[in-house]
């Protein structure tokens, strides 16, 4: 795969976090009804198997934006590595910046 189509890739899947992202809030604090978001277990677990539309759909927009940040990430780090490599400095910043999120 050549840097180009990566970096693409990786600008699409930034976007699809984004995105995702308020996609999840909305399910989680919008669509999901309000006993499932309390503390009281016996009033969640009435309203989630009445309801479960919300944190599901919130589940799966956590999963696929955990899964699609990985390539953002990926590119980030390359685009330090080759950066710190430019300037001969800073080189512990890069496994840091892969392990920080």
């Amino acid at each position: 795969m050549s840097e180009r189509v990566f970096r693409r890739i990786a600008a699409v899947s930034a976007a699809a976090v984004g995105l995702l992202s308020i996609v999840y809030a909305i399910a989680y604090l919008v669509i999901t009804p309000s006993a499932q978001r309390g503390a009281d277990v016996a009033a969640f677990m009435r309203s989630y198997l009445a309801d479960p539309t919300g944190l599901r759909l919130a589940s799966v927009c956590l999963a696929v934006s955990g899964i699609a940040s990985a390539a953002g990430l990926v590119a980030v780090v390359e685009r330090l590595a080759r950066r710190v490599d430019a300037e001969r400095r800073g080189r512990v910043l890069v496994p840091l910046a892969a392990v920080a999120p």
